[in-house]
């Protein structure tokens, strides 16, 4: 059984080789309002303005959003070497990747704005 703080990035990583995530900015947000992301996840280290840009959208499409590791280790566990924004695209993965991160921080994800 893999190491729980660390389960959700290889579900993330999985979730990005399926061809279920969109990483980026404007390839999240073109997602979230084409209502394909079911799962925001966006670096602790993100920027005020894009941040905001994300979370605005997130809430106003009623996207949950996530926010938690730097820009290098989400990049990581993405194959690339710095991601500062990914949704994810599947709502199986999300689901797992929020129960996750719901185990992980005690049954409450870091700045959730809805649930899947």
């Amino acid at each position: 059984m893999p190491d729980p703080s660390k389960r959700w990035l290889q579900r993330l990583g999985m979730a990005v080789r399926a061809g279920q995530g969109k990483i980026g900015q404007e390839a999240v947000l073109a997602a979230i309002r084409e209502r394909k992301a079911s799962l925001v996840i966006m670096a602790a280290d993100t920027g005020a303005n894009g941040a905001k840009k994300v979370a605005d959208k997130c809430a106003y499409y009623g996207v949950p959003l996530a926010k938690g590791v730097d820009r290098v280790t989400l990049g990581t566990a993405c194959g690339k070497s710095q991601v500062v924004t990914i949704a994810i695209t599947d709502p199986g993965f999300a689901q797992r990747i929020l129960a996750d991160l719901r185990d992980l921080s005690g049954g409450e994800v870091i700045d959730e704005i809805a649930g899947v």
